[in-house]
């Protein structure tokens, strides 16, 4: 009886040292499965880090490309009033001119005038 005994707790060992050895197997494919996903989330993540900072970086270029658009829209607004005003004033005295001019009456020929006097 001793040896069955024996037999029996060799074959039990034998059983026990199988299942574990499946379960070591099963963990160690979970464990490498577990890695991959890690590492494709790490990899996900450095990209959306990578993204973030490029849009931020091209956000910031095109915030200072708008800022010295509109830096120059001003000085143009102000060069075109400043423009206007000068015509302005060039109309008023080209204005003063013919109206000073138009009391005189030009002959057909172009040579010949009379002054109007006013009545």
């Amino acid at each position: 009886m001793d040896m069955t005994n024996i037999m029996y707790e060799l074959i039990n060992t034998k059983t026990s040292l199988a299942i574990a050895d499946r379960t070591i197997e099963t963990l160690q494919k979970q464990n490498r499965r577990l890695n991959r996903r890690c590492l494709r989330q790490s990899l996900m993540i450095a990209g959306l880090t990578w993204l973030t900072v490029t849009a931020c970086r091209m956000l910031s270029e095109n915030d200072k490309k708008r800022k010295e658009a509109e830096e120059d829209a001003r000085q143009l607004h102000a060069e075109l009033a400043h423009t206007q005003q000068v015509l302005d004033d060039v109309n008023r005295k080209n204005a003063k001119q013919f109206w000073t001019e138009a009391e005189k009456d030009i002959c057909c020929d172009g040579k010949a005038t009379i002054t109007k006097n006013p009545e």
